[in-house]
């Protein structure tokens, strides 16, 4: 059978227009998956740094906060390779503190280790924060 066109199909459900917060993470997989190098190890890299965040395990935040998360995508050249790195940019709903978080994979299916976190505020003064290893 014919693939549906994943663009058409959010539109016709709206999903585009106002995409509720778990639909609008399936749709960044969708394409980050398919589009850039790496993708798969990009989204197992979200789903750890998700994963933190549910279990209150992630430095600056609490399981209750909650707020946006952007991908640093690494060069084509690197993002398929191991080890593999991943960094993201987040932010609390209301704040002006961005929270960076690389992590590390040393191998494919290792599983990801978080190995630093900082804030830098407004006037770019950086804050490390704890990482538990």
């Amino acid at each position: 059978g014919r693939h549906p066109n994943i663009q058409e199909w959010c539109q016709a459900h709206q999903w585009l227009d106002n995409p509720g917060p778990e639909i609008q993470w399936e749709i960044e997989d969708f394409y980050i998956a398919r589009i850039f190098p790496g993708g798969d190890i990009s989204i197992s890299a979200d789903e750890f740094l998700a994963g933190l965040k549910d279990q209150g395990r992630l430095p600056g935040w609490r399981k209750n906060e909650h707020g946006t998360a952007s991908l640093f995508q690494p060069l084509a050249r690197e993002a398929e390779s191991f080890p593999a790195h991943r960094h993201f940019d987040c932010r609390k709903i209301g704040s002006r503190t961005t929270y960076h978080y690389e992590m590390v994979e040393v191998a494919a299916g290792a599983g990801w280790r978080l190995q630093r976190a900082w804030t830098t505020n407004r006037q770019g003064v950086n804050d490390e924060l704890a990482v538990a290893n």
